[in-house]
C-alpha cells in the first residue's frame, strides 16, 4: 500500500475584517421594529418552539440596546486584530 493520499491541512491564521456602517445598523433596527409578531400558542413556553416572550425580548435588545454594545465589541475586535510590535531583544538593562 502506498503513501496516504489524504490531503494535508495546516492551520493558517487569517485576519478577519468586520465593517458595519451606521446605515446597516439603522436598517437592522428598522427591520426589527417592523417585525409582525404571531399570536402566542396556547401551550407552555418552549413547548411548541421558541418562547415568544423571550424572542421578543431578544429582538428588543438587538433593536434598542445592541448597537452601542456591538460597536464596543467591534472596536475591541479591531484592537485585538491589530498586530502589536514585538520588542526586539536588546542588551540587558543595568
Amino acid at each position: 500500500m502506498g503513501p496516504s493520499s489524504a490531503p494535508e491541512f495546516s492551520a493558517v491564521r487569517q485576519r478577519a475584517l468586520l465593517r458595519v456602517s451606521a446605515r446597516e445598523v439603522d436598517e437592522l433596527r428598522a427591520r426589527i421594529s417592523a417585525t409582525r409578531w404571531p399570536l402566542p400558542w396556547p401551550t407552555e413556553p418552549w413547548a411548541a418552539g421558541a418562547d415568544l416572550g423571550e424572542v421578543r425580548r431578544l429582538a428588543d435588545y438587538w433593536g434598542n440596546g445592541w448597537p452601542s454594545t456591538f460597536f464596543e465589541l467591534v472596536e475591541l475586535a479591531r484592537r485585538l486584530a491589530t498586530p502589536r510590535p514585538t520588542a526586539s531583544p536588546g542588551p540587558p538593562s543595568r
